[in-house]
């Protein structure tokens, strides 16, 4: 990444960082670059900041920021940074930026599927269209700094068009962190580039669970659901009080749609 920094054409970069003590933005400030860091680790108080010259600015508190849940989300930490690096590139003071970061809200009817957080009911469902092992890792990270108090459930299989080597690593990066894992393939993309994919589609919930099974989660826990509409019902009616679901998918109109039926048969 850093080597395309010489290779931009534009009057001036900026570099991110979620650590404060990073000697390559150090260097880059110096040199006329903009940097934009964190100071504080994630469950402390966190601090965004922008340095230009010989100034630095301050951005916001990432806890202040709707989108990273309090600072939970810490992929939306780095994304505000990146917005605001762009925000400044344009023109917009550091007041606007933070007036903008502040207002945004991680809602489906603003941010539609990514990492939609629903707790109508007595149980949260988490929508998340993460299509690669670190969109699925990042989404993973976020949900073991929520508290719950029940079950965490996962219905996986929103890479489906993706490689191979692709669809195991993300079963590899859920693995021992929920309780129950539905596994499945996703309606669109999954029947797309089988020759990308290396297999037929057909095979993705088996595949996905026998990574599961391999990194050495109970058989108990591994169910597989050959059609992700089945998947996502499976895991909607057998929730309990306290619950998390965390459904990653393509289908997040459709899931939508399922939660608030959800909702309204349950108040």
């Amino acid at each position: 990444t850093l080597s395309m920094v010489k290779e931009v054409q534009a009057r001036r970069v900026a570099l991110v960082s979620l650590k404060a003590e990073n000697a390559v933005i150090e260097q880059h400030v110096r040199e006329g670059g903009i940097g934009l860091i964190v100071e504080g680790e994630p469950g402390e108080r966190q601090v965004l900041k922008l340095r230009d010259g010989g100034e630095t600015y301050v951005i916001a508190e990432a806890g202040d920021l709707p989108a990273t849940l309090g600072g939970r989300a810490q992929h939306n930490v780095f994304n505000a940074l990146v917005a605001s690096g762009l925000s400044y590139g344009l023109g917009l003071s550091v007041e606007q930026i933070t007036a903008g970061l502040e207002t945004f809200h991680n809602h489906f009817s603003s941010n539609p599927g990514r990492f939609n957080v629903f707790e109508e009911g007595d149980f949260t469902v988490i929508i998340d269209f993460a299509h690669n092992p670190e969109g699925v890792e990042a989404a993973c990270d976020t949900v073991a700094r929520m508290e719950v108090t029940g079950r965490c459930w996962v219905v996986l299989g929103t890479t489906g068009n993706r490689h191979g080597d692709h669809i195991k690593r993300a079963a590899q990066v859920v693995a021992g962190r929920f309780d129950r894992y539905l596994c499945t393939r996703d309606n669109t993309y999954s029947l797309e580039d089988d020759g990308v994919r290396g297999f037929p589609a057909e095979e993705i919930p088996k595949r996905l669970a026998d990574e599961l099974r391999k990194q050495g989660v109970e058989e108990a826990q591994v169910e597989e659901v050959s059609e992700f509409r089945a998947a996502v019902a499976l895991g909607l009616d057998s929730c309990a009080e306290g619950d998390l679901l965390l459904i990653f998918t393509d289908e997040y109109d459709w899931c939508h749609e399922r939660i608030m039926e959800l909702h309204t048969r349950t108040v």
